[in-house]
């Protein structure tokens, strides 16, 4: 059999990204990123306009145009243009900010249609998806009248620094003309101080993955049905509140979330999501939708549901963060059997744990990536297999606690006021379950905390595991590609741009003086600038094939303590051929071992010591 491919759809420069139809397959829209920005394109069929396809591009600008969605009908085309720089969430701004952003719509209508933007966030309240995970549409029409975009401030919505879906009135063209804003209305889809991390339209509902002012550590999935009766009913009332009520989707664990991208399904009947437990890791579940016949349909699984063979609940905790700026959320693991010593001592050793990312955030419950759910799963075995408490505790630059929380001032490489939270978390444990000896343990920035913690705070632990961590923010930064500390920052993409740095908005005698600053800054903030405090025991465990964390971080720690002739204090372990995290079961399986036995030979060591 031959298979005849041809092409429709090609451009000069640049790569093609989100291409979709429109629903009468009539005509394709797409993203042409070029690097340094992107714009919206659309092409027309030979069938219609009675000649060959050729490609149109939809008011191209500077910016980066995004994510193209047709209406149902065809008729209109809604896209998101981002106002921010070429990597538009650069670690290099501070915390995890995203970029400003618009969203245009225009007629379908071929050759020269009239664009209008609907909305605009000012804010950089908007992370990206790798941000807690999750997917979080900048555009989704509801109907042909009304799309769903995000906002973390605007006026309009109660979100006030939390990031919530919002619905917006789509104008008609003549409007739309007079009134270039927008004139249809806009209403938060689910006011209040919570965070929604994933949303998703079928039909007139939107479906949102969220947490809630009473259960910040968790995530749920509810239904927000006949939305596009929303807006009618706000018109009838002066009151800024509306009636919106959620109809929640499953019960308990965290649900509805993936690590890459939607974590639910629906179609007419039913419901399909992630859910994990206490005791259990993701698995898919299923249940009947409201007002189809079959919401009397209980939860069931459709995977099967392996669960751990000893699980303790871990406790929901909270303390004030040293700085008095943030309530900081913990889950603390208890040992099912504590061990009284003869003093009526029911512990002596404990371990802090925090999550990488730094744009994470942990549950009571297993957590829907694989890779944080091993580390769930080992702070359980930790707990009750070698009965030490475990206190898993969310930072400051994490998500889930708000705007202020996430994008927060002097963290990251502009301070590293996070580590203070960390502190915090062995304080608890010293001040609650009256320890003397604290560990602490972390993939990635979790590694970068561990180190941060036992050279900034050596009173404060007196063991850790750093695995795959940071170790200068100015040598990650290069590996990154990043160019907060560089005179001259390499650009690796681009259409006919510069290859060097800086751009032409920043390049000036300033330049040189803001880029020695951040330099001297980021070192500072980093634990290379700390380390001849280090007295506590440190492993270190990297595989030399990390694609995310440069390996020569670990070599970094390894000299730095030569030259301290502090040698003997760090045992690094290094995985041939290993990604970042370890790439196989067995790895992960032997780094895990390694990290438990070391915590509680070294903590011990330190108890008797005293």
């Amino acid at each position: 059999t031959t298979t005849t491919t041809t092409t429709i759809l090609a451009v000069k420069q640049g790569t093609i990204q989100q291409a979709t139809y429109d629903p009468t397959g009539s005509k394709i829209a797409f993203s042409n990123d070029r690097g340094t920005h992107a714009l919206v394109g659309v092409v027309w069929s030979r069938d219609e306009r009675g000649e060959a396809a050729s490609v149109t591009y939809v008011s191209p600008g500077v910016d980066f145009d995004r994510e193209p969605h047709f209406s149902p009908d065809g008729s209109r085309l809604a896209w998101v243009r981002y106002l921010g720089p070429a990597n538009v969430y650069d670690r290099g701004l501070g915390g995890h900010r995203g970029p400003s952003f618009e969203v245009w719509m225009t007629s379908a209508a071929h050759p020269t249609p009239t664009t209008t933007m609907l909305f605009a966030e000012s804010t950089y309240g908007i992370a990206d998806s790798s941000s807690g995970y999750g997917n979080r549409p900048g555009v989704l029409w509801v109907g042909n009248e009304h799309v769903v975009s995000m906002s973390a401030s605007h006026p309009d919505t109660e979100s006030d620094g939390w990031l919530h879906p919002i619905l917006i009135g789509v104008p008609s063209d003549a409007d739309a003309v007079q009134d270039p804003g927008g004139s249809a209305g806009i209403i938060d889809l689910i006011p209040g101080s919570l965070e929604v991390k994933s949303w998703g339209v079928h039909g007139s509902s939107v479906y949102v993955v969220h947490n809630t002012p009473d259960e910040p550590d968790s995530r749920r999935l509810s239904e927000i049905a006949n939305v596009t009766s929303i807006l009618d009913r706000k018109k009838k009332t002066t009151k800024k509140t509306n009636d919106i009520e959620p109809l929640p989707v499953g019960v308990g664990g965290v649900t509805g979330m993936s690590s890459t991208g939607t974590g639910f399904a629906v179609t007419r009947e039913h419901v399909f999501y992630f859910r994990t437990g206490v005791d259990f890791p993701c698995a898919v579940f299923m249940v009947g939708r409201e007002g189809t016949g079959e919401e009397e349909e209980e939860e069931q699984p459709l995977t099967t549901v392996w669960r751990l063979p000893m699980a303790v609940s871990p406790r929901n905790v909270t303390f004030g963060s040293p700085d008095k700026k943030f309530t900081l959320h913990a889950q603390v693991f208890m040992p099912p059997t504590p061990t009284t010593t003869p003093s009526g001592q029911q512990f002596t050793k404990g371990v802090v744990f925090t999550h990488g990312g730094s744009e994470r955030q942990m549950f009571p419950f297993f957590h829907f990536s694989p890779t944080y759910a091993a580390l769930y799963a080992l702070n359980q075995y930790i707990a009750t297999v070698h009965n030490t408490p475990v206190i898993s505790v969310n930072y400051r630059s994490g998500v889930g606690y708000g705007e202020a929380f996430r994008v927060c001032e002097q963290c990251m490489w502009l301070g590293a006021a996070e580590v203070q939270d960390v502190a915090a978390a062995s304080q608890y444990l010293r001040n609650h379950l009256n320890v003397t000896s604290v560990g602490k343990y972390g993939l990635s920035y979790g590694g970068l905390n561990t180190l941060q913690a036992l050279s900034r705070y050596p009173e404060l632990f007196q063991a850790g595991v750093a695995n795959a961590p940071v170790y200068n923010w100015i040598s990650q930064a290069r590996y990154d590609g990043g160019r907060f500390g560089d005179v001259q920052p390499a650009f690796s993409n681009g259409y006919r741009t510069l290859a060097v740095g800086p751009l032409s908005d920043q390049a000036g005698p300033h330049w040189l003086e803001q880029a020695q600053a951040n330099e001297k800054l980021a070192y500072e903030s980093s634990p290379v600038s700390q380390m001849a405090n280090l007295v506590g025991r440190l492993m270190v465990i990297q595989g030399d094939a990390d694609d995310e964390v440069a390996f020569t971080e670990t070599i970094g720690i390894v000299r730095t303590m030569r030259a301290l002739n502090k040698s003997h204090l760090v045992t690094p372990v290094v995985f041939p051929d290993n990604t970042h995290g370890l790439a196989t079961y067995s790895t992960q399986l032997q780094a895990a071992q390694l990290t438990a036995d070391f915590l509680d030979r070294e903590l011990s060591r330190a108890v008797r010591r005293g």
